[in-house]
């Protein structure tokens, strides 16, 4: 049976309202949306079909202020366990930033939190989302923005840490390494004048002679279709190229590069693995000549990698730190959850943001290529622990990979939006896609005056198995909205019911947020296929 998965945003506006005061508010320590999320424990529709969990979500608790030491933040946790909760942690450290730490616990023991004087409120978990050309370097300039500052050298990042927040990455693709470990001759074996892979050396061991274990193999830069899988074409020549491709020498002659603590490569291995090297076609002429070298690379450009999964059985809990334990990093955890593999997308966006080495010859290198990077990867049921850790390492930048249009308020006052603008304030650049689904027609907007009524219709497909509806109501709040099945059946969507057509509608509360939008968070469960309609009553 094929899966799918609907995801519908609708937002009403309703004019010349009457006060807010019928409406239940979001200014509560505790609100409802917090112990709804605790009742139904569901999985986000990013991950597939929406079920019931045994993970209990990621909260935040936020303080009334920071602490000012690590003295008081330990009181501050301390008094939270005392309470009831347990307090998340990585590597054995609380998951804090400033004044908020992330938190699970029952409903008993948030009530316990709320009645603290140093707990300003209980936030929900942060809901996880879809993970969101060469060209792009001449589009930016890039070349001029880094020769723009002679006086203190090339502008490329280097002393800033960038954190993604994103799938796995590919932490052994030579873009993510530095071109830290020397530079080497070749040895023209076959006397032709010009380097050939597969045929002449690099002198590894600077004794001027073509050993067996020095031949250079070439590695491709193979540019990948993301739609399909396949190679795309037009992109790479037939050969070698020195401006995109790498090569590697075959120490063992298995016929690929050997890398990893599985493969047997201690953490200080230059590249964790077998020789890795860039050409460096100074003249920028497609071939390398006698006088050009091989740049070896060395250290990674990861510092960190927190990789957090607990889904479908598959748990993982871990930091990663260059210099200790980064060469024994996954590249794969869940199998291809998202449809591809764990390590794609992040892959591709910090090969952008920060990929190669910054030789003038080089046509794919990143934006900044010398920064220093920290990853974050969460599946589960919500991904504030991911995004807590990205901020508690102090990132310059920190990209936000995930784009997420429902079961959240989308005006600002939301968890998420809290975070960043927390760090924003602090000096943190934060970079958020907005997406890339604008023409899937899965959102919609209707304007009805205060005391009148209207109707959104959206379809439903055959074999759908879960779809995500929120309503967001601007302009007022005094509105009842209710659902009406293709058979004729109308539920309000304040509530939990059994569909008549199949399957079940979960409400997963309704409020008004800080910013004055009231929102209605609901699930259709294995709804069966047709035209539903949205009925909307002002008051």
């Amino acid at each position: 049976m094929r899966i799918r998965c609907l995801t519908l945003l609708s937002t009403a506006f309703l004019l010349a309202s009457p006060a807010l005061s019928a409406a239940p508010k979001l200014s509560s320590k505790l609100p409802p949306q917090v112990l709804r999320s605790l009742e139904l424990r569901l999985s986000p529709v990013s991950l597939g079909a929406i079920r019931p969990t045994s993970e209990a979500p990621q909260l935040l608790v936020e303080l009334e202020r920071p602490p000012s030491s690590r003295a008081e933040l330990s009181r501050a946790v301390s008094e939270l366990e005392a309470s009831g909760v347990r307090v998340v942690r990585a590597q054995g450290e609380p998951l804090t930033y400033r004044q908020f730490i992330v938190v699970t616990a029952d409903a008993k023991a948030l009530g316990h939190v709320a009645r603290l004087d140093s707990v300003r409120r209980i936030l929900p978990a942060l809901r996880p989302g879809l993970p969101s050309l060469d060209r792009s370097a001449a589009l930016l300039g890039l070349a001029g923005v880094r020769g723009a500052r002679p006086a203190v050298g090339a502008m490329t990042g280097s002393g800033m840490v960038l954190a993604d927040v994103d799938t796995l990455a590919d932490v052994f693709h030579p873009d993510f390494f530095r071109g830290d470990a020397g530079y080497y001759d070749w040895i023209d074996v076959n006397e032709n004048g010009t380097f050939d892979v597969g045929v002449d050396a690099v002198d590894l061991n600077r004794n001027g002679e073509a050993d067996a274990t020095e031949v250079a193999q070439p590695l491709r830069a193979a540019p990948i279709n993301i739609s399909s899988g396949n190679e795309a074409g037009g992109v790479h020549i037939a050969g070698f190229d020195p401006s995109v491709d790498w090569v590697y020498l075959d120490e063992n002659g298995d016929k690929e590069r050997n890398h990893g603590a599985a493969a047997g490569f201690a953490e200080d291995v230059p590249a964790f693995g077998e020789p890795l090297f860039v050409p460096d076609d100074v003249n920028s002429d497609g071939s390398i000549g006698l006088a050009e070298r091989f740049v070896r690379l060395g250290t990674s450009k990861f510092r960190k990698l927190y990789a957090k999964v607990n889904y479908q059985g598959v748990q993982h809990d871990h930091v990663y730190e260059r210099g200790i334990d980064m060469s024994q990093a996954p590249i794969d955890l869940t199998h291809g959850v998202y449809g591809y593999a764990d390590a794609l997308h992040a892959t591709g966006v910090l090969s952008i943001a920060a990929g190669g080495v910054a030789l003038p010859s080089r046509r794919w290198v990143g934006v900044a290529p010398d920064a220093e990077l920290v990853l974050a990867f969460g599946i589960s049921n919500s991904v504030t622990a991911p995004v807590v850790w990205a901020l508690s390492q102090e990132p310059d930048v920190l990209l936000h990979e995930a784009s997420v249009w429902t079961s959240m308020e989308m005006d600002g006052s939301d968890p998420w939006s809290k975070l960043i603008d927390t760090s924003s304030a602090s000096g943190v650049v934060n970079i958020c896609p907005t997406g890339n689904i604008g023409g899937a027609r899965k959102h919609a907007v209707i304007e009805v005056a205060a005391t009148a009524t209207g109707e959104m219709k959206f379809n439903v497909p055959t074999d759908t198995q879960s779809v995500d509806l929120t309503m967001h109501v601007r302009g007022g709040s005094d509105v009842v909205l209710s659902l009406r099945e293709p058979g004729g059946a109308v539920h309000p969507l304040s509530a939990t019911a059994n569909l008549d057509g199949g399957g079940r509608l979960y409400s997963y509360g309704d409020d008004v947020s800080d910013a004055g939008t009231r929102v209605f968070y609901n699930y259709l469960i294995g709804p069966g296929a047709g035209d539903y309609v949205l009925e909307i009553q002002g008051d």
